[in-house]
């Protein structure tokens, strides 16, 4: 199996058609690398990574409630062809994502932090 050890990303470059990524980085030995990875594999990338930062900071500091929080810096909403909203959030540095959600789900989200008076670490979820 060919190893990649990265030290940091660089840049990034999309295929013209768009089915394809290269992810630019520096290798550990300080010599330019790429991964190149189809659309559908960042995807699932995307959904992992969370999961994978997650299991490295509990295995750091040995502490199941240390989590990865980003400062909401902007957010945005839009109405998508079935009813829902595509609720878009973002940072200062330029991360962002977008969930759709009913407005049902947003009404809940508010009457939850309207009265959310629980002490720090404990939390008020909703799944489906």
């Amino acid at each position: 199996m060919t190893e990649i050890v990265g030290k940091h990303l660089t840049t990034f470059e999309v295929a013209a058609d768009g089915k394809e990524c290269r992810l630019n980085l520096i290798d550990r030995d300080g010599q330019p690398a790429a991964v190149i990875l189809p659309v559908d594999c960042l995807k699932e990338l995307l959904l992992t990574l969370p999961r994978v930062i997650a299991r490295a900071l509990q295995a750091t500091y040995h502490d199941d409630t240390v989590r990865v929080a980003y400062h909401l810096d902007r957010w945005g909403m839009e109405r998508a062809h079935d009813g829902r909203l595509i609720l878009t959030m973002g940072t200062q540095d330029g991360f962002e994502i977008s969930f759709a959600v009913w407005p049902s789900d947003l009404e809940r989200i508010a009457y939850a932090t309207a009265d959310y008076d629980k002490p720090p670490g404990d939390s008020c979820e909703r799944a489906n």
